[in-house]
């Protein structure tokens, strides 16, 4: 029975610490939970606004693509979804630089359709450049549309040099110097192009050749996100722009209102201090009102110091208290050391008295029996008595006692 008790102890114990550790795993996980649900709310939160924000940009990227495409558009939109589908690209970047091109090329007098070829060959070389030399395509594009308006610097720095010397070359080998010297800027900006496609040949192709890359699956996963952020937002867009704009009409609705408030607002402190004879009225106000206070606090510190030796006595007076209940304590030990001093003193004339009478009952007997008396008598225990003093009664009295004791332990009737 003891055995199967301890037993029970024991797995008593064990459960008792089981059930502890499942408080604490559950406090963990139930912790665990309460974090994931809130990282869970602030991605979903960040995701929705950048779904909203990609679906934004690729809706006005749109409008802004079919009004630079004109009437080629069709053509357009079809090599957009061509060469976004083949290279794993995100079309709104696709759009954007061809519409950049297509505007920049259209207004320097080049004709629609030769503008919407050349458009498409920089696009597919400016995404070429950026995977050969491994940087971002809107900074190839930027250095393209560079180049194209008649800057030299910013290929230079890639060793492609398009200068004006250049262009005079190339145009002497199809055209006389006098109708080189009166070109138009179509003309420039065609030579230019050729001059760009030439100096970047290396680069021309290098996407789809290296498509299986890191750098380029890495870009194209990017593009992909950026694409199915797009398609998730788009639903949203309509609803979220209706609401943002009955909050701006609210926001419109409410404005004379808020108006008329902060007027009225305005109008009465304005009012107020002119009943108060303006700001100087009201500053002589203030200062009036300081100055009836002044004496007020004055006399508050005059009575204070009135009460100051007051408080003084006071304080004395206590003080004193204290030293006389110390004195006062003195005093009684004192007295109770006399009077221990004189309850000594007495005790010893009693044995004293005692004693005497003894010794003279055994001299009365050894006079009968014909023997001498006992020395000692009242004279000694005299002497006894008469050497105590007050200061040191108790230890003399203590010190008779134990003499006492010991002769009369020893037979010796002598004090």
């Amino acid at each position: 029975m003891a055995k199967i008790g301890e037993a029970f102890v024991v797995i008593n114990a064990k459960l008792d610490k089981l059930k502890a550790q499942m408080r604490n795993a559950l406090g963990i996980v139930r912790r665990g939970i309460t974090r994931a649900a809130k990282v869970g709310v602030v991605a979903f939160g960040a995701l929705s606004v950048a779904s909203l924000k990609f679906a934004s940009d690729v809706e006005e990227t749109q409008n802004l693509f079919n009004e630079s495409m004109g009437d080629m558009g069709k053509k357009a939109n079809k090599f957009v979804t061509e060469t976004s589908k083949k290279f794993g690209l995100f079309p709104r970047d696709v759009q954007n630089a061809m519409a950049s091109f297509n505007l920049m090329l259209n207004a320097m007098g080049l004709g629609e359709e030769k503008a919407f070829e050349m458009s498409k060959a920089l696009t597919q070389l400016g995404f070429d450049v950026s995977s050969f030399r491994n940087m971002n395509p809107e900074e190839a594009f930027d250095k393209m549309r560079a180049a194209i308006s008649g800057e030299t610097e910013p290929l230079k720095r890639l060793g492609v040099i398009i200068n004006e010397t250049a262009i005079k070359t190339r145009a002497l080998q199809t055209m006389t110097k006098r109708q080189v010297k009166s070109m138009t800027e179509a003309e420039k900006v065609a030579i230019r192009y050729e001059l760009i496609m030439e100096g970047l040949s290396k680069d021309t192709g290098d996407l789809e050749r290296t498509q299986g890359s890191f750098a380029n699956r890495l870009r194209q996963l990017i593009s992909q996100f950026k694409e199915l952020l797009a398609t998730i937002g788009k639903p949203f867009l309509q609803p979220v722009a209706d609401l943002f704009g009955k909050i701006s009409q609210k926001m419109i609705d409410m404005t004379p209102k808020i108006k008329e408030l902060a007027e009225g607002a305005a109008d009465f402190v304005t009012n107020f201090i002119e009943s108060q004879g303006g700001i100087e009225g009201i500053f002589q106000r203030i200062t009036g009102f300081v100055k009836e206070l002044i004496p007020t606090f004055q006399n508050v510190i005059g009575k204070l110091n009135e009460l100051l030796p007051s408080i003084e006595t006071i304080a004395k007076a206590i003080e004193k208290a204290a030293t006389g209940l110390g004195n006062i304590k003195k005093i009684k030990d004192q007295a109770g050391g006399l009077a221990r001093d004189i309850a000594g003193l007495g005790a010893v004339h009693i044995i004293n008295q005692g004693r005497q009478a003894q010794i003279e009952s055994v001299n009365r007997q050894r006079v009968l029996a014909g023997q001498s008396p006992v020395a000692g008598g009242s004279g000694a225990m005299g002497t006894g008595v008469t050497t105590l003093t007050t200061g040191g009664l108790n230890q003399e009295w203590l010190s008779l006692l134990r003499r006492i004791e010991a002769n009369t332990r020893a037979g010796d009737n002598r004090i």
